[in-house]
């Protein structure tokens, strides 16, 4: 049965002006947690119409630039793309990502079997995010994953309440919060006052 609630214009108006609005993130190297995954096509119609997994990354918190901000990433359920019979792989491109994805967490799917989904849930990696325009509006996108900075790669991060909170790193020397990006380094100075 439908419900009635009590409508409001401003909020309405306001909803209507600023829906989904977020400024795009920095280019540059972040580190995050999985937060959710989803299975989903990985395109709607076509040879390409086959199962994926879209993967909520949250930003770990601490992060100088993002910190909670979510990002998706689809990842190909399947080792290879259809046949376009052109380019470098006319008989399918490797599906990259798929292998990408798995062995950084440290799983070996090679032989086709995936671990269930549960055990994604927490783990700890690092990606590069890039903007780019569509539908005339600048969007983030993971452009590739990499083994997260500081920590042992695909280790689970600690659940505070539904507050995902970052693994301590270890000592090193590397940028831990990939700020060695200009911009992202920049806007992290901005955040921080300095």
């Amino acid at each position: 049965m439908p419900r009635q609630i009590e409508t409001d214009e401003s909020a309405l108006k306001t909803y209507a002006e600023s829906s989904n609005d977020f400024e795009p993130l920095p280019e540059g190297d972040y580190e995050f947690t999985i937060k959710a995954v989803e299975e989903v096509k990985y395109a709607n119609e076509g040879p390409n119409a086959r199962p994926a997994l879209n993967v909520q990354l949250r930003i770990i918190e601490g992060s100088p630039v993002g910190a909670k901000r979510v990002v998706f990433l689809r990842v190909p359920l399947f080792q290879k793309f259809a046949a376009t019979g052109k380019g470098k792989y006319p008989d399918g491109s490797p599906a990259f990502l798929h292998f990408q994805f798995y062995d950084v967490l440290g799983f070996d799917v090679k032989n086709g079997i995936l671990p269930d989904d549960r055990d994604l849930l927490g783990k700890r990696i690092g990606g590069h995010i890039i903007q780019r325009e569509w539908k005339g509006k600048v969007n983030n996108e993971v452009k590739y994953v990499r083994k997260p900075k500081g920590i042992t790669p695909g280790a689970v991060a600690e659940i505070a309440g539904d507050v995902w909170a970052s693994e301590p790193a270890v000592e090193t020397s590397e940028d831990v919060w990939g700020t060695s990006s200009p911009s992202l380094q920049a806007a992290a100075d901005s955040a921080s006052g300095f």
